[in-house]
Order: C-alpha cells, then structure tokens, then sequence
C-alpha cells in the first residue's frame, strides 16, 4: 500500500526523519513551522531533474536551485549547476538510483551520507518515487548505520510501512551495508 501522506519515521539526535513518495516532498516541506530547517535524501532522481544525464550511483548535495558534488567528496567531478524541481532554498541530498534496484555504492559511501545527515538538526525527507523500495533501502541502511536497531529492515517495516525494501537484492544490499543479517524477504520477493 502507497504512502499517501509522509510519516515520521524515528529521529537521531535533533534529526527528525519523514517519508513518503516523492509527490509528498512539497507537502511536507510546506507543512513545517517557518523558520524550520528542512534537508531531503531524493532517490528518485526522475523526479528532481528534467533528464538522468548521470550514472547510477552519482550523488549530488544541493543548496537551493543548485546542485553540486560537495568538495570533500572524491568520486567525482563537480557538476554544473542544473535544474532543480524542489521546493526553495531546498537542501539535500539525491542519489541516482533506479527503481527496484540498488545504487553501486559502497559501506564508505553510505556511512558518508550517514554522518552527513546525523550532523543536521530539523526534519529529513526520505522519498523515492512510490516511497516504498528505495526510500525504505535507504531507511533500513541509516536505521543500522546509526545502530537504532539491529533488525533494520524489520524496524523500518514495523515503523514505516510493512511494503518497505521491495527485492531480495535490497534486502541483501542492506545487509552487506550495515553488516546486520536479518531472516526477512522482499516485499515483492
């Protein structure tokens, strides 16, 4: 079953994190007091740019209508600005990331990501474009890496929703992510 409003997931630190779909981004980033500070984590890159112009795993951070490669990250080389669908003055970060599948990226990767959005205080938009697959990967691999669980993907479904990590090979990648076996399946699989 579809997210139909974003959900507050769990919070580490002064982090609040939300889900939903994608479609729900604008809803969420509006609903917040003014003044708040509001940061996404996008996995739906089709959803943000006008085309994919960039390889899977690609990651970018963005400040307000631009996108940039953050200086202290080595894989690639910065990007020019481009075109940017969220909401003003926006922050964040998108990883181009096909549906059903999952992103080259490896443990170092994800723990940058993790660190990166542990650092922040306000609310966290997690989305994909169902907000099921993807966002609940994404989920399960910050919910270990910041040790909230042991059972990631357990905690998210249990917390988000019970379609969340849709494929065995997400499954998988979110144990070879965070180094927690769980004895659970793909939503669809």
């Amino acid at each position: 079953m579809e997210p139909k409003v974003p959900k507050k997931v769990f919070a580490v630190g002064n982090l609040s994190v939300y889900a939903g779909p994608w479609e729900s981004w604008r809803e969420v980033w509006e609903a917040w007091p003014t003044g708040s500070p509001g940061y996404f984590l996008a996995l739906a890159p089709e959803k943000l740019f006008p085309k994919r112009s960039r390889p899977p795993g690609d990651i970018w951070v963005a400040e307000g209508e631009r996108l940039r490669i953050p200086s202290n990250w080595n894989r690639a080389q910065p990007l020019p600005p481009v075109s940017f669908n969220g909401p003003e003055n926006a922050k964040g970060i998108a990883i181009n990331w096909c549906d059903m599948k999952t992103p080259p990226l490896s443990r170092e990767d994800w723990e940058w990501i993790a660190d990166t959005l542990r650092g922040l205080a306000g609310n966290l938009y997690v989305g994909c474009g169902a907000g099921l697959g993807r966002t609940g990967t994404a989920l399960a691999i910050l919910a270990g890496l910041w040790r909230l669980t042991e059972t990631p993907i357990a905690y998210v479904r249990e917390h988000y929703l019970e379609e969340a990590v849709e494929t065995r090979d997400q499954v998988e990648y979110v144990a070879g992510i965070t180094g927690l076996q769980e004895n659970v399946r793909g939503s669809r699989g």
